[in-house]
């Protein structure tokens, strides 16, 4: 029984393409999705939401979001906050081929205030 062959360029390409996809989603993709989830979020709550840091594992499906505060009318005080929260994703089955689950989130630490009596 033979194996099939590869060119060398189909292995370099594939390999080219693994690598990218993990370049862009730890390095490229965090700090615009830390700054567009922000002003996002901010236009949508009308408050001022501060996100430290986003990290991302593109080849586990897994996300670490740390420092984030959504901050009163006075630009300072925090409403709500977290310290991190952890986010593992699974792929999609497709439809009919079982069960489909779309990840689970895990807080990790958390200290949330509020000033509303």
């Amino acid at each position: 029984m033979s194996f099939p062959r590869f060119p060398k360029r189909t292995f370099l390409a594939v390999a080219g393409a693994i690598a990218a996809y993990g370049i862009v989603g730890a390095f490229v993709a965090p700090p615009i999705i830390r700054n567009v989830a922000a002003n996002k979020l901010g236009q949508r709550l009308g408050r001022v939401v501060r996100i430290d840091d986003v990290a991302i594992n593109p080849y586990t499906l897994e996300a670490r979001v740390e420092g984030f505060r959504i901050l009163e009318p006075d630009g300072r005080t925090p409403f709500a906050s977290f310290d991190a929260l952890d986010v593992t994703g699974m792929p999609s089955r497709s439809p009919g081929c079982g069960s489909t689950r779309s990840g689970m989130a895990h807080r990790t630490t958390t200290s949330a205030t509020s000033s509303r009596a």
